[in-house]
């Protein structure tokens, strides 16, 4: 980070959601994180459990 090595303590935090949710997402996690600039990461689901899938969209919809 900014040209030098970093060695501090950090934890990843994985959101599962559906797109239209990651503004509201990155918004929070930059209120509460310490970081100038956290690694924020939406990620494509290829495939997967057809029942997960169903289930996160189900809890979108409640």
């Amino acid at each position: 980070w900014k040209c030098k090595i970093d060695k501090g303590k950090e934890h990843a935090l994985i959101c599962k959601t559906i797109r239209e949710n990651f503004e509201k997402i990155e918004k929070e996690v930059k209120k509460i994180h310490s970081y100038e600039n956290p690694a924020i990461l939406a990620i494509p689901i290829i495939d997967g459990s057809r029942e997960f899938l169903d289930w996160i969209l189900s809890e979108m919809d409640s």
